[in-house]
Parts: C-alpha cells; structure tokens; sequence
C-alpha cells in the first residue's frame, strides 16, 4: 500500500466543465489511476459503401422504384432491393424508403469529406481505476498539469486560479490491475468520442465477429509497464440533493468517474469520512447523516434480496448484481419527486445489468454455439415466423415482439458463440433457440407456468436501454421510467428465480465469464448530473 503521496507521479488538471457549484458545497479531490500510452484506431462516423451510397443519393432525389433506380445505376433490380435492405437495416431509411433526416446530413458531410484518411490512428493516453480495473471511457492526447507545492506531510497543494488548492487525496492501493485488451481499448477510445460528440454523431459499430477482430488488430500499441498519475477534479452536492457526484477529469458534461469514486467509499473509510464532511456542511441541522442513510439503505437491500431469495443468497455468483439492482430501487422508493426519474434510470440501468448476468449464466451452463443456423441473414419475415413458431412450441405466447423477433443474425452469432454481453436481445433469441433444441433447459419450464414471460422480459430490456442510452430522433417515446421500474425489477426477479437460481454452485461468475478482462466504465446520461452509481 501506497503510506504517502508519491511525489514522482504527475497530476493531471484539465478544464473542467462548469456545472456551477457553490464553492462551499464541493470539495477537491485527487484520484489515482493508472495511465497506458496506446495506439489505435480514430473511431469515425459510420459510413456507406458506393452503391448504398449512390442509392440514398437517388432516394434523396425523389427515386422511389428499384427498376427505375436500377437503370440509373446501370444495376440489376435484385441488387438494388439488397442493398436498400442494408440501408434499412443501418439506419439510413425507413421501412419505406425514406431517408432519415441525420442519415441525410452524415451523407452530405461525408460527401465533402471523401480524402479523409481510413487509416488515421489517435495516440495518446487511457486511464485504469486502480480499485475496480476498469478503464473510463477517456483518452488524453497531451499531459497537462497545473503548479504543485507539498505541505509539511507531503501531500500535494495545487496552485490554479489565483488560490491554492488542497485536494483529498485517495491513494492506491497494490500493483497495476490487469493490463487492458486492445478490445478494451478500443471501447474505451470509441465511447470518449461518443460523449465528446454528443448524441447527434453515430460512430462505427458494427459488431460482427471480423470487423470488430479488424478493428481490434488496429489497437498496435498498449504500453505494457503503466503510469501511476493523479487526476484533479472535484467532488460536490447539488442545491437540495442528497446524493453526491464527482465532476469529469477532463471536461465533459457527464462524469463516468462518479461510478468508481462511489464503489469505492464503500471500502474506503478515509473516504467515505471525506464525503460525510462535506455532506454534513451543506446538510440542514437535524437531517440523517449520509453514512446513516447509506446504511439503512443498504441493510434493506440485503434484507429484501434475502426475503426474495432465501438465505443462501449471498453464495450465488450474480449476488453483487442483484445487490446492486436491489439498493437502486430502494434509493428510488426514498427519493423525493425533484430526483424520481433519475433514480428511476439508475434502477433500470442497474436491472438490465442483472438481466444481462442471468442471460449470460444461462448460456454459459446451456451451449448456444451454431443456434444462428436456425436463422437466415438479412431475411426478417422468415426469422419472425421461425422464432414465433419456435416460442409457440415451447408455450410461450405469440407473436414474439418485433423488436426481438428482428434482431440481425450476426448479433445472435456473436452473442451465442462468445463470451461477451451486451446486446441482450439477440442473447435472448439465442437462450429461446437453445431452448427449442435442448429438452432440459430450464426456459421450457418458464414457458409452462409463465407464458408472457418473453414478452415481459423484452420489454424490460427496452425500458432498461431506454435508461441507458440517449434515444435517436426517430425512437418512439418511452414511457417515465419512474412508472417501469418497479415491473422491470420483478421480471429481473423471475428470470433470475426461474432460468438460474435453483443450484448457485453449479453456475460460474458471470464476471469471470462474460466481461472482457478490464472492460469501461458506463458512460451517465446526459441529464444535467452526474448520476450512475451501478
């Protein structure tokens, strides 16, 4: 264990974003981690092939009939009805054939920006928590670093502006976690330009096994001996909240360092002192203390999971996460009206996670490999038939809804024969087909005495991705999360009860299985505050 502040590490201060905080109700903070120099790839803007790009020219142009289109392009109509599924099938138009409204402005502005380089490589820096391993979805291309002085104990006091700062300070503890994948990497750097872009900008995505392989080849250089830095930020309360959050390192709105500052007060006596004081300074007298509420919350939490679950609980492999779905809704049952919806998000959030490790168990005890054989790629109608009248066998109720019976084959591929996460609706579909071929999956009971239980758990899927992501222009609206949350907790509850709670000795850690071998840190909403605390 680190005993004092290591004066050879560099601290990095950067502009931070203004969220217009009362001196008196933040505090600074220093917060380690560890700094990879890397190499990859400059995620960019998704981008069309000549033919999708020269029919969604047409289509802008008012050319609606695959013949007519066809003769332009000197094409055959069969090729052009193909290749107008893929513009369906990446966004770029609706079912009819419109062209949607941002994929018609990525189009013009790519059309003025045709030399740029394919190839071109960002260089710079990721950052690893030291305490959890993950990496925050953050890079640095330059090291900047304010002036510092140390008091007579050693610990660092920064100079900025006009007025010296003496910041906590929290130190590591141990070596460098896991060294980061490329895969980890290249998450990380894609989902930074993400959040600096804002939602309007989409980036490459696409998933299938050889283009992610491709793009991870691209990461060609992680430093393999890591850098210990501090990074200077600060921690504060909102007017009227009792919650607390840590402002971005590096100047973005949304602050995906809230969620490891706040694990790690749970660990951290130094810190969770640190946070009382500044809690109890912007509390009115007479209120709870923030410790005392945190741990009324939490023995609830326990309390509930142990009635739901029974006293053997704690032992199964997925107890973290049903933990922390559990105390998320009980913040959301003590928060006032001012913070409904926003607790409400996290709960969502942090039951889609639960949702995802009971999929992920489910799969690593019942083989999916080759379930995509089943299914033909780019061809819904027959898909939509084939899983109907695969649930119907089963007994579930049909139709299947349209957002799970379509999702593409190489989702349900990748999904099926890795070990990764993430897409929970093509991991469903591959759960249903293993179920179809596999007389003793433990889906076909749920089918016998909960038929709608499908259609229940897609739904809380989307209310969970709804939580999770900023919607796209054209999303139907979702209903107020506070409304949601509460069904998408119990459908969680009985697919955890039903498909993987009967023997917990017989499943593997859905985190040792499942996650890459660091992964990123989420990525809040954009709401206004820093709220993911998962």
């Amino acid at each position: 264990m680190v005993a004092s502040f290591p004066r050879e590490a560099p601290i990095l201060r950067y502009r931070l974003y203004d969220h217009r905080i009362p001196v008196a109700r933040r505090r600074d903070l220093l917060w380690p981690v560890w700094a990879y120099r890397v190499v990859a790839p400059r995620p960019r803007s998704r981008r069309w092939n000549f033919l999708q790009r020269a029919v969604t020219g047409l289509l802008l142009r008012g050319y609606h009939d695959d013949v007519a289109i066809a003769d332009l392009l000197h094409l055959h109509p069969d090729l052009v009805r193909v290749v107008r599924r893929q513009l369906v099938d990446n966004g770029t138009t609706f079912e009819d054939g419109l062209v949607k409204p941002d994929a018609a402005r990525r189009l013009r502005d790519e059309t003025f920006d045709l030399a740029q380089n394919l190839d071109d490589f960002i260089t710079g820096y990721v950052f690893q928590d030291p305490f959890s391993g993950l990496l925050l979805p953050r890079l640095a291309s330059t090291i900047e670093t304010p002036d510092v002085t140390f008091d007579d104990r050693g610990f660092p006091v920064l100079l900025f502006n006009n007025r010296s700062h003496r910041p906590f300070v929290e130190l590591p503890t141990g070596a460098p976690p896991a060294t980061p994948t490329p895969r980890d990497v290249l998450d990380a750097v894609t989902r930074f330009e993400r959040a600096r872009h804002g939602s309007s900008e989409a980036f490459e995505d696409d998933d299938r096994p050889a283009n992610v392989a491709r793009r991870v080849d691209r990461v060609n250089f992680i430093e393999d001996r890591p850098h210990l830095m501090f990074v200077s930020t600060y921690l504060y309360f909102e007017e009227g909240d009792q919650d607390w959050n840590v402002c971005d390192p590096f100047g973005l709105r949304t602050s995906p360092l809230t969620t490891v500052v706040k694990r790690r007060s749970r660990d951290s006596k130094n810190l969770a002192a640190f946070v009382e004081r500044l809690h109890e300074r912007v509390t009115p007298e007479g209120e709870a203390s923030y410790a005392s509420v945190l741990d009324r919350v939490q023995a609830d939490a326990e309390r509930e999971v142990e009635r739901h679950f029974g006293q053997r609980a704690q032992e199964h492999p997925l107890y973290q996460w049903l933990l922390e779905c559990e105390l998320a809704h009980q913040e959301l049952r003590s928060a006032s009206d001012k913070h409904a919806e926003r607790k409400a998000n996290e709960a969502l959030k942090a039951t889609r996670k639960l949702i995802e490790g009971v999929l992920a168990v489910v799969r690593d005890a019942h083989a999916t490999a080759g379930v995509e054989q089943h299914l033909i790629e780019h061809d819904r109608t027959y898909n939509a038939r084939r899983l109907d009248a695969m649930a119907q066998s089963l007994g579930f109720v049909t139709p299947l809804p349209e957002r799970l019976s379509s999702v593409k084959v190489s989702d349900v591929y990748a999904m099926a024969n890795r070990a990764w996460t993430g897409k929970l609706r093509p991991l469903l579909v591959a759960t249903l087909i293993a179920a179809y071929r596999d007389a003793r999956h433990p889906l076909r009971a749920v089918a016998t005495r909960d038929p709608t239980f499908l259609h229940d758990l897609e739904s809380a899927i989307h209310w969970g991705g709804g939580a999770a992501h900023v919607p796209n222009a054209d999303d139907a609206p979702l209903p107020p999360a506070v409304t949601v949350a509460p069904n998408a907790r119990d459908v969680a509850y009985r697919a955890l009860s039903a498909l993987c709670f009967t023997d917990p000795s017989a499943l593997r850690s859905f985190g040792a299985t499942a996650s890459p071998a660091v992964g990123v840190v989420d990525e809040p909403l954009d709401d206004g505050i820093d709220d993911l605390d998962a």
